[in-house]
């Protein structure tokens, strides 16, 4: 499970994310998933997305995560 704040930074990053993703929390809190875990190809629409669902639109997406040893996860949320 990841939690973003208001701004989109990280405040919640568990145990299973730190497994599929190689981060830990440390690396992971206060940082936004565009600037790390996505394909930038796929980071405007998921800023999108997260300004959508921050005005109370109720909204499902897939996109691919980077793993920090290169592995791309297909992640719904």
């Amino acid at each position: 499970m990841v939690v973003l704040d208001r701004e989109g930074r990280i405040v919640q990053f568990n145990r299973v994310c730190q497994q599929l993703t190689g981060y830990s929390v440390e690396e992971a809190m206060g940082r936004r998933p565009w600037e790390f875990l996505l394909l930038a190809d796929e980071t405007p629409a998921v800023k999108e997305t997260f300004n959508k669902v921050l005005g109370g639109e109720p909204c499902q997406s897939e996109n691919s995560w980077v793993a920090k040893d290169g592995r791309h996860l297909v992640i719904a949320w």
